[in-house]
């Protein structure tokens, strides 16, 4: 195996395909415009995350790629929940729910984190800082009239990674979709880098204390990885945008379907991790 030949070949080979994807669906997109326009903002932020991810990859930020990979997949499954709803009327809720509900708990709850701040805190930078969050006596109590407590808690529950997931991978299309599950473990370890818990770090440390061979296997490893969440998460955002706006995703499945020309090379750098003998022993440790 010769990675400086290897490399190239798979770059240009997934960018090559992530690039078709979002041709095909901003055209597809600004042709359907007037109802696109409720998908755009979620379209925009996951590409625009992506390329990100994309880059810091290419640049060897991995674990600082793998920070946006959580935010992209968040978005991702809060987009396809909104489209896999079960008929037009839930659709419009789930809208409502994301796009003004939520919200409007969030304005309670940061109203009264801010509020907290402002008791401990009486300097100018805090005042300028937080006082325009706190929401004035007549709107929260408004508000809170509109969500108690209990409400709040279960329309944050309902919308949260994991409920989401499940709903997904119980019913997707009318189906059963029980691969969703896998991407708990994903959005788990993206989570623990992104918040620096024990875990989080603990990773890092690991990959560190290996030899430089199996920081370089691994790394390669972990580079296609990324490199392959970027395709499959524009993929999935694409076939999301077609359902939404009743077009076919025939050209989305073929294009994804031309990475396989390169499976072989890609699989020889992802299998070699797996031939470490102390292979256990690093993954106990995660």
């Amino acid at each position: 195996m010769d990675w400086k030949i290897d490399k190239p070949v798979i770059v240009e080979a997934y960018y090559n395909c992530i690039n078709a994807n979002n041709r095909e669906l901003f055209l597809r997109l600004n042709n359907n415009i007037s109802k696109a326009k409720k998908i755009y903002p979620f379209v925009s932020f996951i590409e625009e995350r992506l390329s990100a991810v994309w880059l810091l990859a290419l640049n060897d930020k991995l674990w600082d790629a793998e920070i946006i990979d959580r935010s992209v997949l968040e978005v991702l499954m809060k987009f396809m929940f909104i489209v896999n709803a079960p008929d037009e009327s839930e659709q419009e809720v789930r809208f409502r729910e994301y796009w003004d509900d939520l919200f409007e708990i969030s304005c309670i709850k940061h109203s009264e984190q801010s509020k907290k701040q402002l008791q401990h805190y009486t300097d100018e930078v805090s005042q300028l800082a937080h006082s325009p969050i706190v929401l004035n006596e007549e709107h929260e109590n408004l508000l809170k009239q509109k969500w108690k407590r209990k409400d709040r808690k279960n329309l944050e529950q309902k919308w949260s990674f994991s409920e989401i997931l499940f709903s997904l991978a119980k019913n997707y299309k009318g189906q059963p979709f029980e691969m969703m599950i896998g991407l708990a473990h994903e959005y788990r370890m993206c989570s623990h880098i992104a918040h620096g818990d024990e875990t989080g770090i603990g990773i890092i440390e690991e990959r560190k204390s290996r030899s430089e061979k199996q920081r370089k296997d691994v790394h390669i490893g972990h580079f296609i990885k990324l490199l392959s969440n970027c395709l499959s998460y524009a993929t999935a955002t694409s076939y999301a945008a077609m359902d939404f706006l009743n077009l076919d995703i025939n050209y989305f499945m073929d294009n994804l379907k031309k990475i396989q020309n390169i499976k072989d090379v890609e699989n020889k750098y992802q299998l070699e991790v797996f031939n470490d003998p102390l292979y256990e022993k690093f993954i106990n440790k995660m």
